[in-house]
């Protein structure tokens, strides 16, 4: 049953019945337009699926304010010109030890959208989790594990031994509309912490914890899609002192479409990469392309892409990482407003099972 929306007499927002004070807009206003926005679910063999790192759940005029506004995200997904309803969100920094909840995010995400969604998550470091559209998806199972991060005394990749853990999550679900089912992992992976390394290309553990990440998946048993999505906080490529790109090992090796590292593929598609692709020939120029078009942290001249949306799925379309006037204007914003829905920009892609389930 779709929740019922009301406006608050005399506020200035629009909110789930009851009008708690946690649910109202702050000053920066509502959209110009109605907040329940009208979208359905999607009933064709596809799923909308979002990726975004929240910093925190920061929102301003709360109690949790880093300077941005992750409410501005849940607008873009929930506006009329979106194709439809979000059926599965992978978030990060949620339910991290000290911060906002997940069940805060999908209180608001209901309250926008009018239907109902569950979370599952870690409460561990990273603050993964994965968010579901219930009226399509119901849970089967999970497993949790502690992250492999890189012990700067040894140089050695081990387990996490800091409090609280850095963990992985991996979650199966099923569609209930055909049957079939996607196997989901939530990624937020450590940094390397090695004095004097280059943050986002060092020796950080993340081609360990990919590879760990991808049996996890393949652990619970066959799906007709499986999501790997998050924040690697390693960037897809380096750049030489020419200015030339060129792909990492890390991600040569998870994405399906490029050769491999130390002899593995993880067969993933990056819905973002074959975007670039088809426009571009050569390595150096796909990485610019996704440096220019899908970059996710700001960093100087050449700014970062870490996050990433990889899935094993029969197609992709509609893939796009999300700008941060994009949200503002879904809220009815200014372009130009001074807050951001987070440090990271979001993606998103629209992807189709495979009619057969698949075991790698």
């Amino acid at each position: 049953m779709k929740r019922v929306i009301q406006a608050c007499v005399g506020g200035l927002a629009l909110v789930a019945v009851g009008c708690g004070p946690s649910e109202e807009l702050e000053a920066r206003g509502a959209p110009s337009g109605e907040v329940s926005s009208g979208l359905v679910g999607g009933t064709d063999d596809k799923l909308l699926i979002y990726n975004l790192n929240t910093k925190h759940l920061s929102s301003p005029g709360t109690s949790n304010d880093e300077g941005t506004d992750y409410k501005d995200f849940v607008y873009y997904m929930s506006h009329s010109s979106r194709p439809r309803l979000p059926d599965l969100i992978v978030l990060q920094e949620v339910n991290s030890p000290g911060y906002p909840s997940c069940a805060t995010f999908v209180s608001f995400l209901e309250s926008v959208t009018g239907a109902n969604y569950a979370c599952r998550y870690t409460n561990a470091q990273g603050g993964a989790a994965v968010v579901y559209r219930v009226a399509r998806l119901s849970y089967q199972t999970e497993t949790m594990w502690t992250l492999y991060k890189m012990n700067p005394a040894t140089g050695v990749c081990a387990r996490d031994t800091s409090s609280p853990l850095w963990t992985g999550l991996a979650v199966r679900l099923k569609d209930d509309l055909n049957g079939k089912y996607v196997n989901v992992a939530a990624v937020h992976t450590p940094t390397d912490d090695v004095a004097g390394s280059t943050e986002g290309v060092g020796d950080d553990c993340v081609w360990t914890n990919l590879k760990e990440f991808n049996a996890k998946l393949n652990g619970l048993g066959s799906a007709h899609m499986k999501v790997l999505a998050g924040d690697f906080n390693h960037r897809d490529a380096y750049v030489t002192s020419a200015g030339h790109q060129y792909f990492e090992c890390m991600y040569k090796g998870t994405n399906a479409d490029l050769g491999g590292c130390g002899g593995t593929n993880l067969q993933f598609k990056d819905p973002m990469y074959r975007a670039c692709a088809a426009t571009n020939s050569t390595e150096s120029a796909i990485s610019s392309c996704l440096t220019a078009n899908h970059w996710t942290t700001a960093h100087g001249a050449i700014d970062w892409r870490i996050d990433f949306l990889f899935v094993k799925a029969y197609s992709l379309t509609n893939q796009y990482t999300v700008k941060n006037d994009d949200a503002d204007v879904a809220r009815g914003q200014l372009a130009s407003d001074a807050v951001n829905y987070s440090d990271h920009r979001g993606q998103l892609v629209l992807a189709s099972y495979y009619d057969t389930a698949i075991s790698w």
